[in-house]
């Protein structure tokens, strides 16, 4: 299994075995950290949007959403390999939390900004609006 570390995404994950890679939004870009072991060391094993400010972090399978300060939304859709800007109908960039639901079979992404507004995404930020 695969966490993520962000303020602004989700912070609890269970899982049946210790994770081995680690996604970790912070101010100078996205990371992420491995281990080859339960008890071995932390690596930096990947570093992406070097000199941009990742606030918000949440993945569910395949699919890794980041919220950027300024930058507004970036998904992949294969573990982190490749990733798309997907803004089209944010009238904020500014994100401060994002966040991955599946509801009644479908899969909502909700990104909040400051200021304060709502987004929602029912195909994983091609398009948005706002709630």
């Amino acid at each position: 299994m695969t966490m993520s570390l962000s303020h602004g995404g989700r912070t609890i994950f269970t899982a049946e075995a210790p994770s081995q890679n680690l996604w970790v939004a912070t101010a100078d870009g996205l990371y992420l950290l491995a281990r080859s072991a339960p008890d071995a060391s932390w690596v930096v094993a990947r570093r992406l949007f070097e000199g941009r400010h990742v606030s918000a972090i949440d993945l569910e399978g395949r699919i890794i959403v980041i919220g950027m300060h300024n930058g507004g939304i970036a998904v992949s859709e294969d573990s982190g390999e490749t990733w798309e800007f997907r803004n089209r109908g944010l009238t904020v960039q500014n994100i401060y939390a994002v966040r991955l639901c599946r509801r009644d079979g479908r899969l909502f992404l909700y990104a909040g900004t400051e200021p304060v507004h709502l987004f929602v995404s029912e195909d994983l930020g091609r398009s948005w609006r706002e709630l």
